[in-house]
């Protein structure tokens, strides 16, 4: 039997390798979301929903 507990972090452990893989992918197509989304194998409407779920944002170049 497993206990919420043990489901809960194994659950959370899964969303951090995803947001590692989504990361990975968005700093190697240099932020390209459509490209990082084929490299994935996932929809780009996907990308940029997981993107928002966890806080992935594009950083800001500064031209100073």
């Amino acid at each position: 039997m497993v206990h919420d507990s043990t489901f809960n972090l194994v659950f959370k452990n899964m969303e951090q390798v995803e947001k590692e893989y989504i990361l990975k992918a968005l700093i190697e197509s240099k932020w390209q979301v459509a490209l990082a989304a084929r490299l994935l194998g996932l929809g780009r409407a996907t990308v940029y929903r997981r993107m928002k779920e966890y806080g992935l944002k594009r950083p800001e170049v500064n031209c100073d």
